[in-house]
């Protein structure tokens, strides 16, 4: 499947200013670089709950190199491809559970070099 972020009414906070950045997104709740960002209700409806995703986002270079610019439109797309994954975790704390789904589904797109398998 596939579901769209839209970050304009947030564009102030999303990787603005920062060489790269990440965008985690857990159960409907986004963050970039782990300060919550608002995205006007559930990105992905009718997907489970449990789904993880997260973006790496790299600096794009100004037009000009000096301000103002504006920005327009910023949206992160993400698809999602299932894969059979062995682990698990479960605790009474949500917030503890969300952490290690974070962690596990994460770090295998931490380690991909960049570029690798982009969909842009």
């Amino acid at each position: 499947g596939s579901c769209a972020f839209d970050l304009r009414p947030n564009l102030t906070h999303a990787c603005v200013g920062r060489q790269s950045c990440t965008v985690r997104c857990i159960q409907g709740s986004c963050a970039v670089d782990g300060a919550p960002i608002p995205t006007g209700g559930d990105p992905c409806p009718g997907t489970p709950k449990k789904v993880t995703a997260q973006v790496q986002c790299e600096r794009t270079p100004a037009p000009s190199p000096s301000p103002p610019w504006n920005i327009s439109d910023l949206k992160i797309v993400c698809q999602s491809k299932p894969t059979n994954y062995t682990g698990a975790f479960s605790s009474s704390d949500d917030q503890l559970t969300r952490v290690w789904y974070s962690g596990a589904y994460g770090s295998r797109l931490n380690m991909m070099p960049y570029g690798f398998n982009s969909i842009l």
